[in-house]
């Protein structure tokens, strides 16, 4: 409850909407024990803490059923923060609408040069030709130095994300969890 919800607050047993304000990614009040409900999927929501900082969260809820009665004795509900996640995905797709706009602005340049090189040649305009192809060759050498600082730069990324994999006693997490915020 800490670190999501931004609260020290012992809130076992406590109804979710008592606690805080939930929203869906579309602004409307989002009511979280409709997880229960809904086969425990995965939605994503929205939570504004006090300071005016606002958190995506993968919100979820687990029945809890004793193996004695197979009854739901309860939920859990797991959240989890996605907010830096959500935040790579927007850039990544920024990042993919910037390099698509570099890189096709050298290739229009060149075409329209080749083309417009083809029709002064075919006039018997050789010196506007020779401006033209001239002018293909310096945005193709544009294109290979975007493409080649591209490839340094996803390069540089992948020799610094090496991902460390831990095994970890679910067990001992979720209880020193409880001793913690208990």
């Amino acid at each position: 409850a800490l670190d999501i919800l931004d609260m020290h607050d012992n809130i076992l047993g406590k109804d979710l909407r008592q606690i805080c304000y939930v929203e869906g990614l579309d602004g409307k009040p989002f009511n979280i024990s409709s997880l229960i409900d809904d086969n425990n999927s995965d939605k994503e929501v929205r939570i504004t803490y006090t300071d005016g900082q606002v958190a995506t969260l993968s919100a979820a809820a687990v029945p809890i059923r004793l193996k004695a009665t197979k009854e739901n004795e309860g939920s859990v509900f797991l959240l989890r923060d996605i907010t830096k996640q959500k935040s790579l995905e927007e850039e990544r797709s920024a990042f993919v609408s910037l390099m698509s706009h570099e890189l096709r602005t050298p290739l229009a340049i060149a075409e329209a040069n080749a083309s417009n090189a083809e029709l002064v040649f075919k006039k018997g305009e050789t010196d506007k030709a020779e401006e033209a192809i001239s002018n293909v060759g310096q945005e193709i050498k544009k294109l290979t130095k975007i493409i080649n600082e591209f490839s340094l730069v996803i390069g540089t990324i992948q020799q610094n994300s090496d991902i460390i994999k831990e095994s970890v006693n679910l067990d001992s997490v979720c209880r020193k969890l409880l001793e913690d915020y208990s």
